[in-house]
């Protein structure tokens, strides 16, 4: 995995060995930023499922000014934060996704899902988001889900683009 673009163009990102783990592509991610690449500089970001943070860290190195990594296990994030030495543009957060979106109390400009497929948490964060009001006007919100997943899109929610690979599905959708 690396990054894409941006002023750490070419930097290879560490991932967990877990098989289970499932990080985006960079054929994926280099397509979801061809999509949203003048909707990312100067945007606040929130990584939610953030594994690697390989795609809050693109966000960073293309001209985003803040971005939370949210994860359950934030080991690699960390480390690729360090090694790409964006730490004072990032918050690293050790939380469950649901107990996060609970809690915050300030908007984002630009929000990547990327859970674990066929568990729903997409609708359920999808729906936290809209509920407790983090996402700044014209929001956008990436996710990335199994290509035959179903996913309940809150009707302030308007999607904009979609794209599969394979197996995968990407879908784009801004704040109404």
């Amino acid at each position: 995995m690396k990054v894409t673009s941006g002023i750490r163009k070419g930097a290879i990102l560490e991932a967990s060995p877990d098989l289970s783990v499932r990080p985006t592509t960079d054929k994926v991610k280099q397509s979801i930023f061809n999509m949203i690449q003048f909707e990312v500089p100067k945007r606040c970001v929130l990584d939610l499922f953030a594994g690697s943070g390989a795609m809050g860290i693109e966000a960073l190195s293309r001209g985003a000014t803040r971005c939370t990594f949210v994860d359950l296990n934030p080991e690699f994030v960390k480390k690729n934060i360090a090694k790409l030495r964006f730490e004072e543009m990032s918050e690293i957060i050790r939380s469950d996704y649901l107990d996060f979106l609970g809690k915050c109390n300030h908007q984002f400009d630009l929000v990547f899902l990327d859970p674990p497929y066929g568990k729903k948490m997409i609708d359920s964060a999808l729906k936290k988001l809209v509920e407790n009001n983090l996402l700044s006007t014209n929001a956008i919100v990436v996710w990335e889900c199994d290509e035959k997943e179903e996913v309940a899109i809150p009707e302030s929610i308007e999607m904009i683009k979609e794209r599969v690979f394979g197996r995968i599905r990407t879908r784009i959708g801004v704040k109404k």
